[in-house]
């Protein structure tokens, strides 16, 4: 095998071990988007049914506010997660 032929391999060896750990890398941020959006967005969806029944509700006025903005910073998160394992998977 020449020089030329064994730096190819290397070469090569090195582009794979690139791309292997960038998807890895995409992979983490798409299960962080999936854990998020399950934690704070479905996780909230039964606090979001108990408000509506008053007579079990035994805190302040302002928790329905909290839930809410928990709610949202979920669903920017989500999206913010996933827009960057995208963003991962798309450089060369």
């Amino acid at each position: 095998m020449s020089d030329f032929e064994r730096r190819r391999e290397k070469n090569k060896e090195a582009r794979e071990l690139v791309k292997i750990r960038k998807e890895n890398i995409a992979k983490y941020f798409f299960d962080l988007s999936k854990l998020t959006f399950a934690a704070l967005v479905l996780g909230l969806g039964g606090a979001f049914f108990n408000i509506g029944n008053r007579e079990r509700l035994s805190y302040v006025d302002t928790i329905p506010l909290i839930i809410w903005y928990i709610f949202g910073v979920g669903l920017v998160a989500t999206v913010w997660f996933a827009y960057i394992g995208s963003l991962i998977l798309k450089i060369d």
